[in-house]
């Protein structure tokens, strides 16, 4: 889990660091998505299996990549109608849909596992909607009224994305974890190369190799990211996996900006980051 927490949180990073307006959009992306295919092929412990499309990891693989760029979309799309405030809360509130498919198969946390899982959720809503309180109703007001759907997507992908890994560990074999991540980022791959397409035929802005480039400084993280989170569900409950991973890397991308990228958190920052601990804390207490 703190291989998955330091690999999630240099995700973020990175893309702080590379992100650009000059460029396609979708370039970093597309980028990312490319590296993570050619590390999937390299942990691959035999090539061939990529062509006998076995079902489990190929079906699993491939509806994890379109809740990936399903996530991104939907994500883009409710910034426009919501803000970008409550559609990050969103996002982090999919937290919800991993932990429920946990519990689906059967995972029984403690009581103050529970406690844990809450206070995450409550975290990462204090840290993603601030500002004036008349500010954020009235984004509330507006989602409510034309962007609920939308919010929704976001809460559905994001979360689906990273259940999908629990849904694999449950359904398929270790053997099969790196074939399972390489037909995700491929369908990944495609999807966000269609948007990069369609990007460009609509506003003429070309995939630079600068971005693509930079892709791959977000692409191995990425990657292994994901490997280690798959790995460690084998081990740790998926309750306590996914809040843990989450809120971990938020913690380390909030030192990360202020130590070293010279961001001063919010009031409501600190006080999230401050739950987050104590979560962080009481999720990995021995179930009761």
């Amino acid at each position: 889990m703190l291989l998955a927490i330091l690999g999630g949180a240099a995700v973020s990073i990175a893309l702080k660091i590379f992100s650009s307006e000059s460029g396609n959009r979708f370039g970093i992306i597309l980028g990312n998505y490319l590296t993570c295919i050619v590390l999937a092929v390299l942990f691959l412990p035999e090539k061939g299996q990529i062509v006998s499309f076995p079902t489990v990891p190929l079906v699993c693989g491939l509806v994890a990549g379109c809740f990936y760029v399903g996530g991104l979309v939907s994500m883009q799309s409710s910034i426009g109608k919501n803000g970008a405030a409550i559609t990050a809360a969103f996002a982090k509130l999919g937290l919800i849909v991993s932990v429920g498919l946990s519990l689906f198969f059967g995972e029984r946390p403690g009581v103050m596992q529970l406690v844990g899982v809450a206070l995450a959720l409550v975290a990462m809503v204090v840290m993603n909607v601030g500002g004036k309180r008349k500010a954020a109703a009235d984004k509330a007001a507006g989602a409510s009224k034309s962007g609920a759907f939308l919010l929704l997507l976001v809460l559905l992908a994001g979360g689906g994305s990273e259940g999908m890994s629990k849904v694999f560990d449950q359904v398929g074999s270790e053997a099969e974890k790196p074939l399972f991540l390489f037909y995700l980022f491929s369908m990944a791959a495609v999807l966000t190369g269609a948007l990069a397409i369609t990007e460009y035929l609509r506003t003429k802005k070309k995939l630079r190799w600068q971005d693509l480039a930079a892709g791959v400084a977000v692409g191995a993280p990425n990657y292994l990211s994901s490997l280690w989170l798959l790995k460690s569900l084998s081990a740790v409950p998926g309750t306590v996996a996914y809040p843990v991973v989450s809120g971990g890397a938020i913690v380390v991308v909030t030192l990360v900006s202020v130590l070293f990228l010279h961001e001063k958190p919010t009031r409501r920052q600190a006080i999230g980051l401050g739950l987050i601990l104590v979560s962080l804390v009481l999720l990995n207490l021995p179930a009761a």
